[in-house]
């Protein structure tokens, strides 16, 4: 193959890349939307000799919710409730085993809550309750920073440099 195809060719794939998306390139395929609505994780939690869940809530920036209503509720029916105090801590009494969601109006969590000293290993003795948790820091793919401009001025320099150092040498 000539030098002058191999120019050619490298033209037509840095053109293709400002063409199609990156994203399209380097994506997973898509998640069915039955898996993706699937039930949401339990988080652990022990209950404290009393029998009480504690927990803290906060919004997704971190900040303290203060005098935010609590409310527990299993298969629908809402158990307890009760409003978080000047540090957003909270306590529910005269609570037992079992799945329960633990919400706020900003967000909620499913807790599988255990009796004291009936707990797994993993098991947290309080709740961080953190509402609006869709927020993701520094979490982009690295492929949202590859822009198609940016791929085809890489290839683009890629090609162009040895091109021009060895028509450089070649004088």
């Amino acid at each position: 193959m000539t030098l002058r195809r191999l120019q050619i060719i490298a033209a037509l794939v840095v053109c293709a890349s400002w063409i199609v998306p990156v994203r399209q390139l380097a994506a997973a395929p898509p998640v069915p939307v039955a898996a993706a609505a699937a039930a949401p994780v339990a988080i652990d939690i022990e209950l404290d000799a009393a029998g009480r869940l504690v927990g803290q809530a906060i919004d997704g920036q971190g900040r303290l919710l203060v005098a935010e209503r609590v409310v527990v509720s299993q298969a629908g029916q809402e158990i307890a409730s009760t409003v978080t105090d000047d540090q957003g801590r909270f306590a529910i009494e005269g609570m037992r085993g079992g799945l329960y969601q633990v919400a706020t109006a900003q967000g909620g969590a499913m807790c599988r809550v255990w009796m004291a000293n009936t707990a797994p290993p993993v098991a947290k003795p309080h709740l961080l309750l953190a509402a609006g948790t869709d927020v993701e820091r520094g979490q982009r793919p690295v492929t949202d920073l590859l822009h198609p401009v940016l791929i085809g001025l890489i290839i683009a320099a890629a090609i162009a440099i040895p091109i021009a150092l060895h028509d450089d040498d070649a004088s």
